[in-house]
């Protein structure tokens, strides 16, 4: 079975118009990092006096939150927010007393890259053990009321917010961008597709489909076999991507040591149930894309089963994802839990299952939504691998006494 396995996945590895592809597909997800970067890097376009000032202040402000470094940072602060108060400040953009030329500009800049976020990360542990507080009382109220799935939700909720916080200020512009990129999930389905027409479709083609039926090993091993060599691909060019996405970034954004802050330290994720720091919620994200991704190739396979032709099936393939695609993307910041929940497409853009605490009634019992997705899912693929099988060539010898 090893042999076979092998030599599938040889069969899938070793063709140049694969890694041709793969290359291709490398350089063009490197310049739509790119892009990102041109477009939206908070330093780029700035003059480069502003750049080297935020890390000369980032020097005195970063690391762990103290009340000297938040009053250093008001005693900055505040006289500039009084001085354009009534609006009647010089707007020269040469001021010889002010950090990057002008007073308003100084204003903005102070405002935006260290009051606003160190405003938020000192006050994130109030507001979070408010909503553990709020949530630990409706506990009691639902207790009283004999709602025992109110009660187990709010539980969670406690226990999930209680004993937050942010105690270090990082500049974390790189993660913003990156658990937001999605480009080279399109890209790695897109080699999917290519390899599951490659390996299901041509064989029926060439009409070697009516040859392996023949064979002992064909049929029932040969589909085993085909399944995990594509599965062992899927994976693996999955977590290539991965890192090269994460790779880019770094180079591109620099400054990665921001990676141990907790992953509510983005303000999208103020309401996530996960705790966790924002480096080992890029595994959890790669891990959940990973199994969204092996759902969409056994669909694809699923639909390649049907066929003789290869272009028909990667059409069909083609249109399924992208309307499946089209609906994750579109719920993603939804409150339509169904759509979030029983989606598996949804895993391929899971920020959307992350960054808020929701539920699923299962049985009564309320189950974070991220673990319905992910459990639907696999449960799914399971069906769709066992329904394949069914449709697929089965070896003759199986019902003649031969090697199963």
């Amino acid at each position: 079975m090893i042999r076979l396995v092998a030599y599938e996945y040889k069969k899938i590895i070793m063709k140049k118009g694969l890694l041709v592809l793969i290359l291709v597909f490398s350089v063009i997800n490197i310049l739509n990092i790119q892009k990102v970067y041109n477009e939206n890097a908070l330093f780029l376009t700035d003059m480069k006096s502003t750049e080297d000032l935020y890390w000369e202040l980032y020097s005195r402000f970063s690391g762990e939150i103290t009340d000297d470094k938040i009053t250093q940072l008001l005693d900055i602060y505040t006289p500039l927010k009084k001085e354009i108060a009534d609006l009647t400040a010089s707007t020269r953009t040469d001021h010889p007393n002010t950090m990057t030329g002008n007073v308003y500009m100084d204003t903005t800049f102070i405002n935006q890259m260290y009051v606003n976020p160190m405003q938020y990360f000192s006050t994130y542990k109030q507001k979070a053990n408010t909503i553990a507080l709020e949530s630990s009382k409706n506990m009691e109220f639902y207790l009283e009321k004999n709602n025992q799935y109110d009660y187990r939700k709010s539980r969670t909720i406690t226990k999930r917010f209680m004993h937050r916080d942010i105690q270090h200020f990082e500049y974390l512009e790189m993660y913003e961008y990156y658990i937001q990129y999605d480009i080279s999930i399109f890209l790695i389905l897109l080699l999917c597709l290519y390899v599951t027409a490659r390996l299901f479709v041509i064989e029926k083609e060439s009409e070697m489909d009516a040859i392996i039926v023949t064979t002992v090993k064909g049929g029932r091993k040969t589909y085993r076999a085909k399944i995990i060599a594509i599965l062992s691909f899927v994976v693996t060019i999955s977590i290539y991507f991965f890192i090269l996405d994460f790779t880019s970034f770094e180079i591109l954004f620099q400054h990665l040591g921001s990676g141990f802050m907790p992953i509510y330290s983005l303000k999208r994720f103020m309401y996530t149930p996960l705790r966790m720091s924002l480096f080992d919620y890029s595994l959890l994200s790669m891990v959940t894309k990973i199994i969204g991704v092996i759902f969409a190739t056994t669909l694809f396979m699923g639909v390649s089963c049907w066929f003789k032709n290869g272009l028909l099936p990667f059409i069909l393939n083609l249109v399924l994802a992208g309307s499946l695609i089209v609906v994750a993307n579109r719920y993603i910041g939804s409150n339509i839990i169904a759509l979030k929940a029983f989606n598996p497409f949804m895993l391929l853009f899971n920020r959307g299952l992350y960054m808020k605490i929701e539920f699923v009634n299962v049985l009564g019992n309320p189950v974070l939504i991220h673990v319905v997705s992910i459990a639907v899912t696999f449960a799914m693929t399971v069906f769709l691998l066992a329904l394949i099988g069914r449709v697929y060539p089965i070896n003759q010898l199986t019902f003649k006494g031969g090697k199963k």
